[in-house]
């Protein structure tokens, strides 16, 4: 694998290049990711090895598959809270699919910008720091399996779960004190795209 870098030139101008990975914590992230098992994570960036083969056998065909953004600092939260908060209880929320993400790739970011008072989002991340927001999805499912890898010992059964914001709040909410005079209840209408992670 390849991790991405951004040159910035003088003139500000930005240019993104590849090196094999060298990061500890992505070689970490990396190897964590690929040992779990019973499915095994197979990343979304990586077509069939049927399809590798082919194209690879054809002349100027692509050499990299897809980028794919890895959550890194989810990967160092997990290890915290396991190494240095092995009895905790975790709540963790947050969207887990964004409208209009960079297009082609995984796990690609919501990158926008306010202007005259509405929100415009863009085709890169490549932009000039602190006039942009920069919004990452994420992957529940994978982050709920690293977290019982980090998180529990060796032999105990996970206890961790994902679930949606609307089995949350049927679950946890007092939803009558939520309902809105129109008989909306923004608890379960709203954030349908936003999940929670427990343990």
């Amino acid at each position: 694998p390849y991790q991405a870098f951004v040159r910035v030139y003088d003139d500000g101008e930005f240019e993104e290049y590849y090196e094999p990975v060298s990061d500890p914590l992505i070689q970490d992230y990396l190897r964590v990711r690929n040992s779990l098992a019973s499915p095994q994570h197979r990343s979304a960036a990586l077509p069939p090895a049927l399809y590798r083969r082919i194209r690879s056998q054809l002349p100027l065909a692509p050499n990299l598959s897809k980028p794919e953004f890895i959550p890194t600092k989810a990967y160092e939260f997990c290890k915290v809270l396991g190494r240095y908060f092995p009895r905790h209880r975790l709540v963790l929320s947050d969207f887990y699919k964004l409208p209009d993400t960079l297009p082609g790739a995984v796990t690609s970011p919501v990158v926008q910008t306010r202007f005259n008072g509405s929100m415009v989002p863009c085709e890169t991340y490549l932009v000039q720091p602190g006039w942009f927001d920069i919004f990452f999805p994420t992957d529940f499912e994978l982050l709920r399996r690293i977290y019982d890898v980090e998180c529990r010992p060796q032999g105990v059964e996970p206890m961790s779960r994902v679930c949606t914001q609307r089995a949350f709040a049927m679950e946890n909410a007092a939803l009558a004190q939520t309902r809105t005079r129109s008989g909306e209840n923004p608890m379960l209408d709203f954030y349908e795209n936003n999940k929670f992670l427990l343990s």
